[in-house]
């Protein structure tokens, strides 16, 4: 199974995040993979493959993650690429992360701290944002699009499975850890 460690979104964000992008992100496209909307969500830490037996400590693992940390606000911005590509192409187009984000990156290191283990991999690059689409041509400016403004209060982090279901991605929550302080 291929799991990670994510800040899900409230379903009333999910949708007002999908209309924002059926508004103004989509009509400035030409073509790209569109991230099925009750995908949405803050990835905190990829962990990738692993054996249902090796669930157990990761959950004990996000379970002492939110037990020292205290619920936050951040909000959403506006929108960018990754991995940019010839003719507009863009390997992920995604929205924004504002806000607290001194306390996100405190989670963040957090998680590497204690799902890491000695000799395991670190991800110290953490660029905060909800992916919109991958694989995406954009033919007009980004930057001319309204920025979005909506609050994401986060107050659990989630251990999530990526699964193929009947043919489409779907993120499901093994475990969810309310932020306790």
């Amino acid at each position: 199974m291929v799991v990670f460690i994510a800040i899900e979104l409230e379903d009333s964000l999910k949708n007002e995040i999908y209309d924002y992008t059926c508004k103004y992100i989509k009509p400035a496209c030409k073509k790209g993979r569109w991230v099925w909307k009750h995908n949405y969500h803050i990835t905190l830490k990829y962990i990738g493959e692993i054996r249902e037996d090796d669930l157990m400590p990761l959950f004990d693992a996000v379970n002492k993650v939110s037990a020292n940390a205290k619920p936050f606000s951040l909000k959403t911005g506006g929108t960018g690429v990754f991995g940019k590509r010839g003719n507009g192409g863009a390997r992920v187009l995604w929205l924004g992360v504002e806000g607290e984000l001194d306390r996100l990156k405190a989670l963040k290191e957090d998680v590497e701290d204690k799902v890491c283990t000695p000799g395991g991999r670190r991800d110290n690059r953490f660029s905060p944002h909800i992916t919109l689409a991958r694989d995406v041509f954009v033919n007009r400016d980004l930057s001319y699009v309204q920025d979005m403004s909506a609050n994401i209060p986060v107050k659990s982090i989630s251990l999530m499975e990526s699964r193929l279901e009947k043919g489409r991605r779907m993120y499901l929550p093994l475990s969810v850890h309310r932020l306790a302080k």
